[in-house]
C-alpha cells in the first residue's frame, strides 16, 4: 500500500465537532501543540510529553527531539520528531539521521524523570534498558517524507490537522506504523466511506481497522434519535430516509458489547 500499513482514517478530536476544515500550521509550534493535546486519544496505551533534551549520535552529532511516548507499563517508548510536510528534505534528513543514531543512555535520566515523574528514578532507568523506537509524526503525506523515514528507524505517521469553525481541533491520522495499532483504537472515530445506494438504503463502507461486526446495530443520530440498522460484510446500511447530507461522516463505537455507534457529520 504506497501511503503506508494502515488504510484506517480515524478522526482524533478533543470535543467532536460537526463541521471540520483542514488547517494549514505556520509553524512548527503550533502543530506540535495539536499532537500533544489529542496524543492521548491518537495513541491510546500511551503517555506523550515534551521533550526537547540535546542528543548526540555516535560521531558527536546533535540534535534536540520534539517528544517522547512512554507505554503504560513502561515497557516500550519511542523517541518523537515532529516536522512540517513542507520543511525542507535536507532539514528532516538530518534530524532523523542523528536522533536514529542517537546514544539513549543514562546521561538522559534526569530529562526524562523531569518530563515524565510518573516514572520516578526506577522507571527511567528500567525505560534506558530498551532502545527506544522512533517516530516522525507531520502533517501531511509526501513521498520524499516516506522515502526518508524508509532509509532511517524512524516510523512516519501522519496526523492530519483540522479546525471547526467553533475553533476545535481534530487531527485525521491517515498513516500509522503497526506496532500502533490497538483496540484501543476504538476510542476514536471512524471515517465512512459513502457508497453506492441500493433501494431505500446506502452501502457506506466501513474502514479495515474496524472492528468484525455484522448483523443488527443500534445507530445514535446526530440528533440524538437511536435508529436499528445493520453491517454486512464491510458495510455499514444506512437508510435514506434518514436525510443524511451528501457529506463526510464518521462513526464511534459508544457500547462495543451492545454494539452501539453514534454517527456524526463532519464536514
Amino acid at each position: 500500500m504506497a501511503r503506508g500499513d494502515w488504510p484506517l482514517r480515524s478522526l482524533v478530536v478533543e470535543r467532536i465537532p460537526r463541521s471540520l476544515r483542514v488547517f494549514e500550521p505556520w509553524i512548527e509550534d503550533d502543530y506540535e501543540k495539536q499532537v500533544v493535546r489529542s496524543a492521548s486519544v491518537a495513541f491510546p496505551g500511551y503517555e506523550y510529553a515534551v521533550w526537547k533534551p540535546l542528543v548526540r549520535d555516535r560521531g558527536g552529532r546533535a540534535a534536540r527531539p520534539d517528544g517522547l511516548m512512554v507505554s503504560a507499563d513502561g515497557s516500550s517508548w519511542f523517541v518523537v520528531e515532529v516536522e512540517l510536510s513542507w520543511h525542507t528534505a535536507d532539514h528532516i534528513m538530518q534530524q532523523l539521521d542523528i536522533l536514529g543514531d542517537g546514544v539513549y543512555d543514562p546521561s538522559l535520566s534526569e530529562s526524562i524523570e523531569a518530563t515524565l515523574p510518573r516514572l520516578g528514578d526506577r522507571g527511567v532507568r528500567s525505560l534506558l534498558e530498551h532502545k527506544p523506537g522512533f517516530l516522525c509524526i507531520v502533517n501531511a503525506f509526501t513521498e520524499a517524507i516516506q522515502a526518508i523515514c524508509r532509509a532511517s528507524p524512524f516510523d512516519l505517521v501522519v496526523a492530519e490537522p483540522y479546525r471547526s469553525e467553533a475553533g476545535d481541533y481534530a487531527l485525521a491520522l491517515t498513516q500509522v506504523p503497526a506496532i500502533l495499532r490497538g483496540a484501543g483504537n476504538i476510542a476514536g472515530m471512524f471515517v465512512l466511506t459513502r457508497g453506492r445506494k441500493l433501494g431505500d438504503s446506502e452501502f457506506a463502507e466501513l474502514p479495515k481497522g474496524f472492528p468484525n461486526w455484522a448483523g443488527p446495530i443500534d445507530l445514535l443520530l446526530p440528533d440524538t434519535t437511536l435508529t436499528r440498522t445493520q453491517i454486512v460484510g464491510n458495510y455499514l446500511l444506512l437508510h435514506t430516509a434518514l436525510g443524511l447530507p451528501g457529506r463526510s461522516l464518521g462513526i464511534r463505537i459508544v457500547d462495543p458489547s451492545k454494539q452501539i455507534l453514534q454517527l456524526e457529520i463532519l464536514a
